[in-house]
């Protein structure tokens, strides 16, 4: 599913400087790597693994892209679980898990422990 291109920002509002434009359209951005995150555990739930893998590497994208660390390590970390559980890459799965156990660390954020015991779980090495 590709998704429309998102309203210049200064469509939205036209006395803004191409700066505050800039930030707007990251914002936009950025909701929508969001969206399909959570998208992709919608279709998850529902058993459409392809179409939850496809959601979760776009979000991916997107997150990167405007460089939203947390989130993206959220959905890497999902997207790693998915692909070791469902699909047996233990391969691909690690290094994201991995990834997002690092962008945890690195950003400070609480909660490291259960991302890491849940990698070593799934056979992840430390």
């Amino acid at each position: 599913m590709t998704s429309a291109p998102l309203p210049s920002a200064s469509h939205v509002v036209p006395s803004w400087s191409a700066h505050h434009a800039a930030v707007l359209h990251g914002l936009l951005e950025s909701n929508e790597g969001v969206a399909l995150s959570l998208l992709s555990q919608i279709a998850q739930a529902r058993g459409r693994l392809d179409e939850a893998e496809g959601y979760y590497r776009q979000g991916l994208a997107i997150l990167q892209d405007v460089q939203n660390a947390a989130n993206y390590g959220s959905a890497a970390l999902a997207l790693g679980a998915l692909l070791i559980q469902r699909r047996g890459e233990l391969d691909e799965g690690c290094i994201l898990m991995h990834e997002a156990i690092r962008i945890r660390h690195d950003l400070g954020l609480p909660g490291e422990d259960a991302p890491r015991a849940r990698a070593e779980m799934l056979g992840c090495d430390a």
